[in-house]
């Protein structure tokens, strides 16, 4: 495992100090209001004081002063041994004379004394990077994150680059099934940012329930990302693996009733958001236990309304719907449209027949060939134009077999 693919903060030197710069600076304001921080160096009686203090020689990252750092650092250990910024400032000291076995007792010391020290976590995992021990840097972002919120926003993002690598992936999966405080905080920023589509999904294995509101959001967000990645095999293995939708992934269709109130698209119904083109699901008869249509929109542009992935075997296959509400010019018509999710040329294209409000069945019949794994079944509007523009047809009981 190379120093880059779990830390990317630069040099040693450099991420220390710049973590070191942004958390004396923020103690610094809260302890000296006054905006005076020199005034710490008079207060020789205050340890924790002069700790801070001593770390300020080594702000200037281009001529840091590690001689007067290491200085106060001593005193302030002299009158408190707990002093944790003066531990911090020796390890930096270290660093910077390029002593490393004193550097790791250092900072070793400052993880026995509190687990909420950003410095000291920076170091530690970069250590272990160094000694290409994945595990063990591992283990030390866990505690990091599990201990400091304030360190998320830095961690996260090299973590996310790290999991990458496949032999950082399955460890990082298996330490998210423990459920630490932060998997949820990084499971939706994965699901939202992530990159690599194989790492999302190799990361998030086993991880997620769609019967969970925050999961299903996350879901929600990543599948369809992952199909943007063109990695609708990926998409529809994390989709397969979720829990208690073996079964529905195995269905050639699924839904065919409109029935489901949190469809989880694509795999689900994929219902079109635009005002002009978004379907309304209604109860057919007015009882649910009928069944529910889909009513279509009669825009002024054609449009998809719904759509749906597929995994259909190759060979012959019957899709039977009812319509009804169904009239007019047969270019007008709403449609039913499956495609190769490779290509654009369609397998089947069924217009919605004549068909009255009690409506009227339909059918049709396509062959999958070989080399298309997946498909796109499509419910599709055309522009409507004169009276038809009132009218509102609809389908239900759509299947394949």
């Amino acid at each position: 495992m190379t120093r880059g693919q779990l830390v990317r903060t630069g040099t040693l030197s450099v991420a220390c100090l710049a973590l070191l710069w942004l958390t004396v600076s923020v103690t610094v304001a809260g302890v000296f209001r006054a905006g005076k921080p020199d005034w710490a160096l008079s207060l020789r009686s205050d340890a924790r004081a002069l700790a801070v203090a001593s770390q300020q020689p080594l702000m200037n990252p281009a001529r840091p002063d590690g001689d007067a750092a290491r200085r106060l650092a001593q005193e302030a250990l002299a009158r408190d041994p707990t002093a944790i910024d003066a531990v911090t400032t020796l390890g930096l000291v270290a660093v910077l004379r390029n002593d490393l076995p004193m550097a790791e007792r250092s900072f070793r010391y400052a993880e026995h004394l509190s687990r909420r020290n950003g410095q000291t976590h920076v170091w530690l995992i970069e250590r272990q990077v160094q000694n290409n021990n994945i595990d063990g840097a591992l283990t030390q972002y866990d505690t990091a994150l599990r201990t400091s919120n304030d360190l998320r926003a830095q961690l996260f993002p090299i973590l996310i680059s790290a999991v990458s690598d496949p032999n950082i992936a399955p460890r990082v999966n298996r330490l998210l099934l423990t459920r630490p405080n932060w998997y949820a905080d990084f499971t939706a920023k994965l699901a939202y940012e992530g990159r690599d589509p194989v790492a999302m999904t190799t990361v998030t294995r086993g991880l997620l329930d769609p019967a969970r509101e925050d999961h299903r959001q996350w879901l929600a967000a990543m599948l369809p990302r992952l199909i943007q990645m063109n990695r609708l095999d990926l998409a529809w293995q994390a989709y397969e693996g979720l829990p208690r939708m073996a079964a529905n992934a195995r269905a050639p269709l699924r839904d065919g009733n409109f029935s489901q109130e949190q469809p989880l698209a694509p795999f689900d119904w994929a219902y079109n958001g635009e005002s002009d083109l978004a379907p309304e699901r209604r109860a057919l008869g007015g009882a649910a236990e009928d069944g529910f249509a889909l009513y279509l929109p009669a825009p002024d542009r054609a449009g998809d309304a719904a759509r749906q992935a597929l995994r259909l075997a190759p060979g012959a296959h019957s899709l039977t719907a009812t319509a009804g509400d169904v009239s007019g010019d047969v270019r007008q018509r709403p449609f039913v449209q499956i495609r190769c999710a490779t290509s654009d040329q369609p397998l089947l294209r069924q217009t919605l027949p004549d068909a009255g409000p009690e409506g009227a069945p339909m059918r049709g019949a396509f062959t999958v060939p070989a080399g298309c794994p997946y498909q796109w079944i499509t419910i599709g509007v055309q522009a409507r134009d004169g009276d038809a523009r009132s009218a509102t047809a609809w389908i239900a009981r759509l299947s394949i077999r």
